[in-house]
């Protein structure tokens, strides 16, 4: 689990660190991470090579999107926020209790209350 996480890292910091021009996924979730037969984790691509797009609306899969898109420009933390590692859920989850749906709200929340260990999806352990 910990190499997948890593390689996903990797792709990440290659696209928005490394390329010519830096690109911002945007829908970084589990159904779009690639895993080959030694499980070594690519992230599928958006548009193929030959492509060049502007994104001027909202895009991405609903509960992984980052609050960016209701409240700034967008940047890469986009892609990191959707990437939710630790946690194991997505940032809006509707089927959870009306103050735990919201990811950030419940951290925050935890924060306060000391008990952030608590968010820590049980499947870390090895991390």
């Amino acid at each position: 689990m910990k190499n997948i996480i890593f390689d996903i890292a990797k792709g990440l910091s290659y696209l928005h660190q490394d390329c010519n021009q830096k690109i911002i996924h945007l829908d970084i979730k589990p159904e779009n991470i690639l895993l080959d037969e030694n499980f070594n984790a690519k992230l599928s691509t958006m548009i193929r090579k030959d492509q060049s797009q502007v994104i001027t609306t909202m895009r991405g899969t609903p509960g992984y999107m980052a609050p960016e898109w209701f409240i700034s420009v967008i940047t890469e933390k986009a892609d990191v926020y959707s990437f939710e590692i630790l946690c194991g859920r997505r940032n809006i989850d509707g089927s959870r209790q009306e103050n735990d749906r919201h990811l950030l709200e419940l951290l925050k929340r935890k924060l306060e209350e000391g008990q952030l260990v608590e968010l820590v999806d049980k499947r870390s352990d090895d991390m």
